[in-house]
């Protein structure tokens, strides 16, 4: 059903004083060093965050985002 769509993957991790967003964008990765005092929900979410931004300044608007982040897309449809 996708199969035309490039897939951006976007994740959030907290290890210790260390929290942090990632995501994947075709062949290009991007990662960014959150406050020490971020939750793992602000993590999620600031990955979904710069993903929707780096979707809106390509051309090609056939992609989709992945997330396991089911806490931060249900926050979403409130």
């Amino acid at each position: 059903k996708f199969d035309e769509f490039t897939a951006v993957y976007t994740n959030g991790s907290k290890l210790e004083d260390k929290t942090a967003s990632s995501l994947i964008i075709g062949n290009n990765t991007y990662t960014y060093r959150l406050p020490s005092v971020a939750s793992i929900f602000t993590a999620e979410g600031y990955g979904i965050v710069e993903a929707t931004k780096h979707i809106l300044e390509i051309e090609d608007r056939n992609l989709t985002i992945s997330s396991d982040s089911l806490s931060f897309i249900t926050s979403l449809q409130q």
